[in-house]
């Protein structure tokens, strides 16, 4: 038994979408998963399991071929030989052994000290799927999600990581077969104990040793020092309605987590964005319910979103990110949603209600 995946385009109407599927054994080795990565090509893939357990493989083959069937039967057509489409290299979700620096949140009246300090660096924060890539030479690059597991990487990303020579371990943030990278946590030996200005450094070296034809897959994360610099970047973020800004500490080494509170990790989003759990689909609209856990673990209705065109609907279960104003209290609903798509590396556990933010305006409503 082997097993099996596919890269499908469609450009049907107007359309530019990608679906990857695969059908790949599960990591506790008792059954087998199919799995897909789909939406606008060069975009921002969602991903996630299409059937809810490990299955025996003739059950899985069959949901396979029925998930890879309804696809062409929709327009999508299998990616041939003179396409740009790549199928995503495909890898058991196991425990990769490597977590990544988490990070805690800073309100508007703290922004200007770290632009005014130039001990703390400053970054965008990129709106994708957050992955470290664990590289040694004679083996195929490993990636990890948010939650520590191995995840596929497009291809693009596997065979230019492989084109080096020397082991290390990356960390950014995925959009579609780009690979945002902002840190280093090993080039040659452990790099998590030295100061986050030596990794930067170390970084540009890396990227640097990737083949030309690569660099399209593999933009780096710019980084802002000076107060002057920081503030234009800020501003020129805020204009392009970007998701926000990371602040590094210079000197600060690698933590793995979230710290309780603090940290030399900071980040500060111009809008907020909340983790929620697909209660329900509503009947004949492309919009879905959203519920999230109280402290006593209760189910807290927090309003719908609407599901634009360029995204699958998600299915009743399924963990997806929405962008948002604010929060109404008190058990209201989330203000001026937006879909962001499938997050498969959110646990449903960790849909909290406590993750939302409520304005002193909607606190005093």
């Amino acid at each position: 038994m082997e097993g099996q995946q596919i890269s499908l385009v469609c450009t049907e109407n107007g359309s530019d979408k990608v679906y990857h599927a695969q059908l790949t054994p599960s990591s506790c080795g008792t059954g087998w998963l199919v799995t897909a990565q789909y939406g606008r090509r060069n975009g921002n893939l969602n991903s996630g399991d299409k059937i809810t357990s490990p299955a025996p493989f003739d059950v899985a083959l069959k949901a396979y071929n029925k998930l890879v069937t309804s696809k062409i039967a929709k327009g999508y057509q299998a990616v041939g030989g003179g396409s740009s489409v790549k199928p995503m290299a495909a890898v058991e979700k196991k425990d990769a052994g490597l977590r990544p620096q988490l990070l805690n949140a800073i309100e508007e009246q703290h922004l200007d000290g770290f632009l005014r300090d130039s001990s703390w660096y400053m970054q965008p924060k990129i709106d994708g799927e957050r992955v470290m890539i664990d590289h040694e030479p004679g083996r195929a690059p490993i990636g990890i999600n948010r939650r520590g597991l191995e995840r596929p990487l497009p291809v693009e990303v596997s065979e230019a990581m492989q084109s080096l020579s020397f082991a290390c371990v990356v960390d950014g943030e995925l959009v579609g077969d780009a690979y945002h990278a902002f840190d280093l946590l090993a080039s040659s030996g452990d790099l998590r104990a030295k100061p986050f200005r030596y990794r930067s450094l170390q970084l540009d070296a890396v990227l640097a040793a990737l083949p030309a034809a690569a660099a399209a897959h593999f933009p780096r994360v710019p980084t802002f020092v000076t107060d002057a610099d920081k503030r234009n970047a800020l501003a020129g973020l805020r204009a392009a309605n970007a998701e926000g800004v990371v602040f590094h500490r210079a000197s600060a080494t690698y933590s793995e987590g979230r710290p309780a509170s603090g940290g030399d990790a900071m980040k500060f989003k111009f809008c907020e964005s909340a983790s929620c759990v697909v209660s329900a689909v509503n009947s004949g609209k492309r919009s879905v319910a959203l519920s999230l856990f109280g402290d006593d673990g209760a189910t807290i209705n927090v309003g719908n979103v609407t599901v634009l065109p360029n995204h699958s609907v998600p299915s009743p279960g399924e963990v997806v990110e929405v962008r948002y104003l604010y929060a109404y209290p008190n058990g209201g609903s989330i203000f001026q949603p937006v879909y962001l798509g499938v997050r498969s590396d959110i646990p449903v556990a960790d849909c909290l209600y406590s993750q939302l933010k409520f304005k002193a305006s909607a606190l005093a409503a």
